[in-house]
């Protein structure tokens, strides 16, 4: 049982207050951004970005087609400690087509945002 929270005082700082206390709660994962379906050419490197929060900072994990992905020289993983989160593919394959998903899972809930991974042909204009 959490305790009440404090009431708001007026003046300045107030509701900073209130906002710190909501962080101590314990919260499912939120995402402020979602990831973003894009047409890449082939050979060129991508990026999915997202940003979610949650208390406990939640566990993230990437998936393309509902497989697993690890991190190696194709796929690179990154995340800081403000929640941004980020899958580089370092060159884009036709075999690279496909629904990729962000999910993002602490001891309060689970969230999840997906995005399509489209290759296109890069037309030159002479």
């Amino acid at each position: 049982e959490a305790p009440p929270l404090p009431p708001i005082t007026p003046g300045r700082g107030g509701i900073f207050i209130f906002a710190f206390h909501l962080l101590l709660l314990p919260a499912a994962p939120v995402f402020l951004t979602e990831l973003q379906s894009q047409d890449v050419p082939d050979g060129y490197p991508v990026s999915f970005d997202c940003v979610v929060i949650g208390k406990p900072p939640p566990t993230v994990r990437w998936y393309k087609d509902g497989k697993l992905l690890e991190e190696n020289d194709h796929y690179m993983i990154n995340e800081d400690q403000e929640g941004c989160h980020q899958l580089i593919i370092t060159t884009v394959l036709p075999t690279d087509m496909g629904v990729y998903r962000c999910t993002a899972e602490n001891s309060s809930g689970i969230a999840s945002t997906k995005a399509e991974l489209r290759i296109g042909i890069l037309s030159l204009t002479l």
